[in-house]
């Protein structure tokens, strides 16, 4: 589906934090001996989907929201967030792939909204900043320097 609206981009973005919550919960419960080292990725992703959602509701108007200044599809950043039958390696390079996908559908939201107001776009890049700093994060656990 293509998302064209400041509502609908706003809506998705909210689902993806919220899935890769779920993504990290599972991890956790997987993983319990890295219980205190994943749980508050989804903690962090439960706070960013209150964030998002409420610097939307501040700064877009309903007359806004009907520009149609996005132009997003939502396929492109869909994931699975099974992690049964996963070493921890490659649950944490399922991690990163995640985040790259949750990073890249921000910065298209940056972009695509750069007209729009400046608002959105801030808060879209900084939330994309914030998956380059937890990939590197990720990076690190996979290194074995957690």
């Amino acid at each position: 589906m293509v998302l064209l609206t400041a509502a609908a981009v706003v809506d998705f973005l909210v689902r993806l934090e919220e899935t890769s919550a779920s993504f990290y919960i599972n991890l956790a419960r997987v993983f319990p001996d890295k219980k205190d080292i994943i749980e508050p990725y989804a903690k962090e992703n439960k706070k960013n989907s209150v964030f998002v959602k409420r610097v939307y509701h501040e700064v877009i108007s309903d007359a806004l929201d009907g520009g149609f200044s996005f132009h997003m599809n939502e396929t492109d950043y869909i994931f699975d967030e099974n992690v049964e039958n996963l070493n921890f390696k490659e649950t944490i390079d399922k991690a990163i792939a995640i985040e790259k996908k949750i990073g890249a559908a921000y910065a298209n939201a940056a972009e695509t909204s750069r007209s729009l107001m400046s608002d959105l776009p801030r808060l879209f890049n900084r939330m994309a900043q914030k998956r380059e700093k937890r990939i590197e994060k990720l990076n690190e656990l996979n290194d074995g320097d957690v």
